[in-house]
């Protein structure tokens, strides 16, 4: 699902590795991204250097949102080639989608196989503990300070993902200015 925290992770794994693989050996990108480069290397006719770009000395493949790669069949053979290179070589692979990969029923069957092969985590909307969390670490990360009993309302209202925290608590923080009026119970009530 959209909004749990899948690029956020994703980033945090790969900037991890980098720090500790200083020399490099990091890629990230999005599907999106790699289809394009991809597409780029078959118009120029450079797809040598685009495999080696992927595969030499990949230590840690970081690719987000592979549910792009649906019905794009060249870029697919070429995606699940990347991956078992950069696995056979004894580097580490890291996919986000949004959805499992034996959903992608738009995959091929090799890729989706390939991919279903792997430690597969679903991300779940944050519990009440967390969403607390979240939304006083974005308070209080933009400076706002929110009265405890606003905090315990929103926290019981708003059960999405960590998208629709921050949308929230933007309108009330909008609205909380731009009437120059305190952050109340009521106030909360109309931004939820």
């Amino acid at each position: 699902q959209p909004g749990m925290g899948k690029t956020h992770l994703a980033r945090a794994v790969a900037a991890e590795a980098e720090q500790r693989h200083t020399g490099g050996g990091v890629r990230y990108r999005s599907a999106e991204s790699f289809t394009n480069e991809f597409m780029a290397a078959l118009r120029a006719r450079k797809t040598g250097e685009f495999k080696q770009h992927y595969r030499r000395g990949c230590k840690l493949l970081v690719v987000e949102n592979v549910q792009f790669l649906a019905s794009k069949s060249a870029t697919q053979l070429e995606f699940f080639h990347t991956v078992q290179h950069v696995l056979d070589a004894g580097g580490r692979v890291v996919l986000t989608g949004d959805c499992k990969p034996k959903d992608m029923k738009e995959l091929d069957g090799n890729l989706r196989s390939q991919l279903a092969s792997g430690f597969l985590v679903e991300l779940e909307a944050p519990d009440a503990q967390v969403r607390r969390a979240i939304l006083s670490a974005k308070a209080a990360h933009g400076g706002v300070r929110i009265p405890p009993e606003c905090l315990d309302l929103l926290v019981e209202c708003v059960r999405g993902s960590v998208r629709d925290l921050e949308s929230v608590l933007i309108q009330l923080v909008t609205t909380a200015a731009l009437l120059k009026h305190p952050i109340d119970i009521a106030l909360t009530r109309s931004a939820i």
